[in-house]
């Protein structure tokens, strides 16, 4: 099963169903929600996703608190799957097609809230974590305390990832700070949706 603790990495998910590094920089494209790397996450794409979200959860009565919540944490999503694939890479483990295609099966069959467009990249962000546990603890976590330590020694990783590429955040959406995307910006409602779809973000 792909878990609780990996599926409510998108937190909408808990959302719709009640209804781990210093320093930040912010975004000079004001087109860009964030940039990851030479990566960028564009602000049309990240509001297609929350249009997405509350389409599919069938919501449209979200408050500005949960509305600014939500893109907040699509965004902290979006910027953690561009972080662990070099992560991963610099630990020396990687993710087969074959897995990737597991875990989205996984999630498609508990009917998670996942835009189809992220749904790729949560699917790959699972499997490198899973493998990125295992590698940097030594075995898998077989307990809570195993987990916790495992969490911790990923997020370090992530940390130093996010400090050699650089990540930056659109102060709309709020600032890049402790290895997290901390809302404080100003709320960016998304519009109507547009009649072509703006390109997801590119994956090395």
């Amino acid at each position: 099963m792909v878990g609780r603790r990996h599926a409510g990495r998108v937190a909408v998910v808990a959302l719709v169903a009640g209804l781990a590094l210093s320093g930040c920089g912010a975004v000079s494209n004001p087109g860009a929600a964030a940039t990851v790397g030479d990566e960028t996450i564009s602000v049309s794409y990240l509001q297609k996703q929350s249009r997405d979200i509350l389409a599919k959860a069938g919501r449209s009565d979200l408050s500005d608190s949960e509305s600014t919540k939500l893109q907040s944490d699509l965004l902290q999503q979006l910027v953690d799957d561009a972080l662990i694939v070099p992560t991963a890479r610099r630990a020396g483990v990687s993710a087969s097609q074959a897995d990737i295609d597991q875990v989205k099966s996984q999630i498609q069959s508990q009917r998670v809230v996942i835009p189809p467009d992220m749904l790729d990249g949560f699917a790959r962000w699972v499997v490198l974590r899973r493998a990125l546990n295992t590698k940097l603890l030594g075995r898998e976590p077989a307990s809570q305390q195993d987990q916790a330590k495992a969490d911790q020694l990923v997020g370090r990783e992530m940390a130093k990832t996010a400090k050699q590429v650089g990540v930056r955040v659109n102060p709309r959406y709020g600032t890049w700070s402790g290895g997290a995307v901390k809302p404080g910006g100003q709320l960016v409602t998304p519009g109507p949706t547009a009649t072509q779809a703006p390109a997801a973000p590119q994956m090395p």
